[in-house]
């Protein structure tokens, strides 16, 4: 409990306040004889109190992974002020990350943009070979991350991007695990998607272009890069 106060406390002073009040309200009516608060404690104080220990539970949770899995805090190879374009999730064949890779080529002599990949699959380690074939410097492959440090890159990453294959079964959708975590960072986001169902495009949280066409990708990126205002 006491680590989830401090936890969300720390992040979100307003979140905190908001969480506090109706147990405040309800002990300053209590004061005054205004509300009859005995017997009803466990009603005004349990909602709290579980939003609170999970908060803690998921704080300990990720402190105890980080250490397991020795886990360290992500430094960027880029400048500060540079547009990035970042990508979190799978680096598999179902994920058009070459996509990816194929945009960063294009836009290899654009030295204020780069790429960030993070995430792992069977793909990960071909790509990286890749990227060290045409000696790009503007693509950071980052380690394995804690989900904390993935959403800080998220927050300074400049878009976010989405990349899935032309292929039959996403026609009738996608389901990114990662979406939640693009929405939360709040930064346009460009995906690459040939499919009929296409959520960025219909509540306007970003651009699509289609599927494994890089050159469009990378005309996306420079497009957003331009309109950028950090």
């Amino acid at each position: 409990f006491l680590v989830g106060s401090i936890s969300i406390f720390v992040q979100d002073r307003l979140k905190f306040f908001i969480l506090m009040l109706p147990t405040l309200f309800v002990l300053i009516a209590s004061t005054f004889q205004l509300y009859p608060f005995r017997g009803r404690l466990l009603l005004f104080l349990v909602p709290s109190l579980l939003l609170f220990i999970a908060e803690g539970t998921e704080q300990i949770r990720e402190k105890t992974r980080s250490h397991r899995l020795n886990l360290k805090e992500p430094k960027l190879a880029f400048a500060e002020g540079t547009f990035i374009a970042a990508y979190a999730g799978t680096i598999g064949n179902s994920n058009s990350v070459d996509t990816i890779i194929d945009a960063a080529v294009i836009l290899r002599r654009n030295n204020d943009i780069g790429f960030v990949v993070m995430g792992e699959g069977s793909m990960k380690a071909t790509l990286v070979k890749l990227v060290q074939k045409y000696e790009l410097t503007n693509v950071q492959f980052t380690d394995h991350l804690a989900d904390k440090d993935v959403n800080s890159i998220l927050h300074r990453a400049s878009v976010t991007l989405l990349c899935w294959k032309d292929l039959p079964i996403y026609d009738y959708g996608t389901s990114p695990n990662k979406l939640p975590l693009y929405l939360k960072a709040g930064k346009p986001i460009i995906q690459a998607y040939s499919g009929s169902y296409d959520p960025i495009k219909k509540h306007k949280l970003g651009i699509t272009v289609p599927s494994e066409n890089a050159s469009q990708l990378a005309a996306a990126i420079l497009k957003i890069s331009k309109m950028d205002t950090r």
